[in-house]
């Protein structure tokens, strides 16, 4: 996205699972655009640490969280530590 304009700047997006994969793709792509990532991950630390790294290059904060998306108590302390930190989610994939 070199010499373009970032159009998510500043807007902020929650990614479950996006350590590997899909999730670590749709993570990057976001950070490129501008877009503070917050992602989530089940077991792969060091990978989701690389994300997390990956996307601060792109000069956005970015937080890598361990959370089991199947736990809806956990989901709920998730989105609502996400927007005391970070403001409102305008991004969930």
């Amino acid at each position: 996205m070199a010499g373009t304009t970032r159009p998510l700047t500043n807007k902020v997006a929650l990614v479950t699972g996006g350590s590997r994969g899909i999730g670590e793709a749709v993570c990057n792509r976001l950070a490129e655009g501008g877009a503070h990532v917050i992602l989530t991950y089940a077991n792969s630390t060091d990978r989701a640490k690389n994300v997390e790294e990956a996307c601060r290059s792109h000069h956005v904060k970015a937080e890598a969280l361990q959370v089991d998306a199947g736990d809806v108590a956990a989901d709920r302390r998730l989105v609502a530590s996400v927007i005391e930190h970070h403001g409102p989610i305008n991004i969930l994939v």
